[in-house]
């Protein structure tokens, strides 16, 4: 495929990762997976068990695990865009909503949040157990008729075969200067440039954009967005989850259930410290 920002057909290997390729434009500087994915094949990887994934190949080992953590950074973020928006009532669309703990937070504000996601285990819990509107679809599939106040996606972009219908899409569902909130991982950032192909969102093959605050804004501009600010927030996390990532992407453990026992005891699952390495950007962009 042509880059998505400036249409050029050529690219150059920039890291070997098992047996993915990763390539990147020498126009533009997008960095991405070398991959024949069409939009189907992608929607097959967020089968049931993405979001508790037994052997650990994409997705999250227990989802469900980290709850503790993302209610507060999901919390940070939602008093953040009723700040932004200012407005007495907001209308909010959360896109990859996963269980729904961010539209969950959302419910505590001014902001009737309503979320979709591909996962049907997820979309269950979210409607059976947190009693959330949450709609079975890809964005691009989304057939909803009405327009958003706001419009999020947390570390989901990036998981887009084609960001240009992705931001064409979200721009549609926005009303005339609606905002875009989203975060995703900055390529370009020094933990990234240290690490290598060791970087932890290497995540093949669910990933397959990787951004930095110079191609994100040009593909932003290209689809009628103006960045409003990038920033590096600090985040919560369990202490499992960072062991475990560390285990994955620094060690290079394979070991699914020496990770689990490493990572999730119930002294590591159960501390929630705050850490950043300042390689995730939170964007914020204004349709117009």
């Amino acid at each position: 495929m042509n880059c998505p920002i400036c249409s050029s057909k050529q690219n150059k290997r920039k890291y070997k990762i098992e047996k993915f390729v990763v390539i990147e434009c020498p126009k533009c500087g997008l960095i991405r997976l070398d991959h024949d994915f069409s939009f189907d094949k992608v929607k097959k990887l967020y089968k049931k068990q993405y979001f508790n994934n037994p052997v650990f190949s994409i997705g999250y080992i227990d989802y469900a695990a980290t709850e503790r953590s993302l209610r507060l950074n999901f919390l940070k973020r939602a008093k953040r865009i009723s700040r932004s928006v200012g407005e007495k009532q907001i209308r909010l669309l959360d896109v990859g909503t996963s269980t729904g703990y961010f539209i969950s937070e959302c419910s505590k504000l001014n902001i009737i949040a309503e979320g979709i996601e591909l996962s049907e285990e997820a979309v269950d819990f979210a409607r059976s157990r947190l009693k959330l509107t949450v709609f079975k679809s890809a964005l691009e599939d989304f057939r909803g008729k009405k327009q958003y106040d706001v419009i999020s996606a947390w570390d989901v972009i990036e998981h887009s075969s084609d960001p240009n219908k992705f931001l064409k899409k979200v721009n549609s569902l926005l009303v005339e200067n609606g905002k875009f909130f989203f975060t995703t991982g900055d390529v370009q950032s020094v933990c990234s440039k240290l690490s290598g192909k060791r970087w932890h969102l290497f995540n093949l093959p669910d990933h397959l954009f990787f951004y930095s605050k110079g191609t994100i804004t040009k593909l932003l501009k290209k689809n009628k967005f103006v960045v409003k600010s990038i920033t590096y927030p600090w985040n919560y996390y369990e202490l499992g989850y960072l062991i475990e990532r560390f285990l994955k992407k620094v060690v290079g453990l394979k070991n699914v259930k020496l990770i689990k026992f490493l990572a999730y005891n119930f002294i590591s699952r159960n501390i929630i410290i705050p850490f950043n390495l300042f390689d995730i950007m939170e964007v914020e962009a204004i349709k117009k």
